[in-house]
């Protein structure tokens, strides 16, 4: 079951990721600009439940890049990625067990 506050996270990642389109746009690291359908959580919400809810867990992403980005390497990717474009601190845990490197 959604939350209130996860619904409304969802609601700003679809905002952030929107930039000067009308609706979110795939965020994938720089090959994908069609639609984004989902709300996706870069570390699962079944392992951390306590980061649903958390705009640097979040991420708007298309149906087909949604369904690959469930390994590590993809989660590292989106990781890193995320910390570019929005300045996002990483180096706590559980982040920092997936993104070693200082990503500020």
């Amino acid at each position: 079951m959604t939350t209130a506050a996860e619904q409304a996270a969802k609601r700003r990642i679809a905002r952030r990721d929107s930039g000067v389109f009308a609706s979110p746009t795939c965020q994938w690291p720089d090959t994908c600009w069609l639609s984004a359908t989902d709300a996706a959580h870069v570390l699962p919400k079944c392992r951390y439940p306590e980061l649903r809810a958390e705009d640097k867990n979040l991420i708007s992403l298309c149906r087909n890049h949604h369904s690959i980005s469930e390994n590590r390497e993809s989660r590292i990717a989106l990781l890193m990625h995320l910390a570019r474009l929005h300045g996002y601190d990483y180096s706590v845990a559980p982040y920092s067990d997936y993104v070693e490197t200082d990503t500020r």
